[in-house]
């Protein structure tokens, strides 16, 4: 009968619609690539005039140009947004629309904006962390948030930004991802406990990288779902009973099924607590396949460098030639991301 009862709860929930966009291989570069090309003077790309690897980052440059016009109102607005750049005016059940970014650094830059008009600094759900790390996987590359403008947020209305690993191509760096990648690859890959009976515990870890920065980055578990046991109450007495129960609830603290999402979440809500960032402070999220990282923020430049979270996925941008020149020499990228980071304690 219990089982019975637990296939007919099972079948009772509500499922995920199945656009394609919860598809396991949905192709979100291709999809990019071809937007990009459809939009054509629509788009007003940094005018990129070197890109080199140097010292673990990917050092860019683009020489400052008049500042472009500012609209009106909520750019982000569905009323407001250039159709051009529209990739999909709706995804995730409505949600949220996926437009190409007007002014990208990186080919096929997209923006994932949420349909209503939510602050950016106000602490990311389940929603967006699942919307995020499933367009990031893909396309094959990277996801990423600016909570306000400290972090490197230039608009209010929330918005991700995701950029493809094709895009991520330099002088000495012709691998398609961030250099960040490789980084990642050389974690650990069994620091977090999971099983059949017990919600995913997130560990969280650092890197090399990004010593002296405030930082942690949680492996997430390989497969998509996993489902969390109840077990009994323990039928003890006195404190051993106490604590036993304690023990039971903290296991069982899964308010779902245990979706992926809810994995994403405990980990964001893991780093955030770990970092103090609980109360709003400025931080960046970085989001590829099976990982998520946050970092600490304090400054929004250092050294003449503008960072948003792409310098902690190892990629600056110079807006001239000395400071081009400034960030290949030995250290320089990791100063500046230093900079605009809180320190590690």
């Amino acid at each position: 009968f219990a089982a019975t009862l637990a296939l007919r709860v099972a079948a009772a929930r509500p499922r995920a619609p199945t656009t394609d966009e919860w598809a396991l291989d949905w192709d979100l570069a291709a999809e990019l690539r071809a937007a990009t090309a459809a939009a054509g003077g629509a788009l007003a790309p940094l005018a990129v005039a070197r890109a080199t690897y140097a010292c673990g980052c990917l050092v860019l440059e683009a020489p400052r140009t008049a500042p472009p016009a500012v609209a009106e109102g909520d750019p982000f607005d569905r009323a407001n947004l250039d159709s051009s750049l529209v990739v999909r005016p709706a995804v995730f059940g409505g949600g949220y629309a996926l437009v190409l970014n007007k002014f990208p650094a990186f080919p096929d830059h997209a923006l994932l904006i949420t349909a209503a008009a939510v602050p950016q600094a106000r602490r990311l759900d389940r929603d967006d962390l699942d919307a995020l790390h499933r367009c990031a996987s893909a396309a094959k590359g990277l996801g990423f948030y600016n909570s306000d403008a400290t972090a490197g947020a230039s608009q209010p209305h929330r918005h991700f930004q995701i950029v493809p690993g094709s895009s991520f191509v330099g002088e000495g760096w012709d691998e398609a991802r961030p250099p960040i990648s490789r980084d990642i690859e050389a974690l650990p890959r069994d620091p977090w406990r999971w099983s059949g009976r017990v919600p995913f515990r997130p560990v969280a870890q650092t890197l090399p990288r990004l010593a002296g920065v405030a930082h942690g980055v949680v492996l997430l578990p390989p497969r998509a779902t996993f489902r969390v046991a109840r077990g009994r109450r323990p039928s003890l007495t006195s404190a051993a009973a106490t604590d036993a129960t304690h023990r039971l609830i903290r296991a069982q603290d899964f308010s779902t099924d245990g979706a992926f999402a809810d994995a994403l979440l405990r980990a964001y809500a893991l780093l955030l607590h770990d970092l103090d960032l609980l109360n709003g402070e400025s931080h960046n999220l970085l989001v590829g396949r099976g990982w998520l990282l946050v970092v600490a923020r304090r400054a929004r430049e250092a050294n003449g460098v503008d960072v948003n979270a792409l310098g902690f996925a190892g990629c600056l941008l110079a807006r001239d030639a000395a400071t081009f020149e400034s960030l290949l020499a030995p250290g320089a990228c990791g100063e500046v991301l230093r900079g605009v980071a809180v320190a590690a304690s």
